[in-house]
């Protein structure tokens, strides 16, 4: 394992919600040409990868939205669904769900020429996952987050998972983390898979933009 500066050289501005960090970018590429995403090829600590979250400076914001209709065969949040009688959620048929109209999101976009991550891992298995990959973060069929190439630097020290300062550089449980310790804290998926709310902890973690 070696400890890396890895860096997106994009071409257009990119949409990210939430902490992209590297082991969740590489995560569904692993399981898309492996076929399990624990084969992520950095380094890891009880389960915790040492990659930060992405470091985007400088860069200018803007916002964006879209209006689209709403995807009726998901599982819809209980407070979308109408009450009975007795005051409890009722369930709603396919044909119902249908009838729904368009739901408009908006979204922050982040204008920068590049973006890059601290990670401690294996350099050559980490290209054979990422070199064919054109676009990162959402919405990326609409021109969003295209990738022109990717930079390897090897670094001294490994800042994947506490910064020079002390700082987080990644979402790190607060009983793991041994920076600066007067840092407030938040609530955060700190493992794959991001989505499992059995992932989540009070943990130690970057600002969001």
């Amino acid at each position: 394992m070696e400890n890396l500066v890895i860096e997106a050289r994009l071409v257009s501005p990119i949409i990210m919600q939430g902490h992209l960090t590297f082991d969740s970018l590489l995560g569904a590429l692993a399981h898309e040409k492996l076929g399990d995403w624990s084969k992520i090829p950095v380094k890891q600590s009880d389960g915790l990868f040492h990659a930060s979250s992405a470091i985007t400076d400088p860069f200018a914001k803007s916002s964006v939205g879209w209006a689209a209709s709403m995807r009726w065969q998901h599982d819809w949040p209980v407070d979308l669904m109408p009450l009975n009688s007795r005051g409890t959620p009722q369930a709603l048929s396919a044909k119902r769900k249908r009838e729904f109209g368009q739901v408009l999101s908006g979204y922050k976009v982040l204008h920068t020429e590049r973006i890059r991550w601290n990670v401690c891992g294996d350099r050559e298995r980490i290209s054979a996952l990422i070199r064919d990959v054109k676009a990162i973060g959402k919405k990326r069929a609409q021109g969003y987050g295209h990738v022109e190439g990717w930079v390897y630097r090897l670094a001294s020290e490994d800042h994947s998972i506490v910064g020079p300062e002390g700082q987080p550089m990644r979402p790190v449980p607060h009983d793991m983390f041994d920076g600066d310790k007067s840092l407030p804290m938040t609530e955060a998926a700190w493992r794959p898979a991001y989505h499992d709310p059995r992932n989540r902890a009070a943990c130690y973690a970057p600002r969001l933009h």
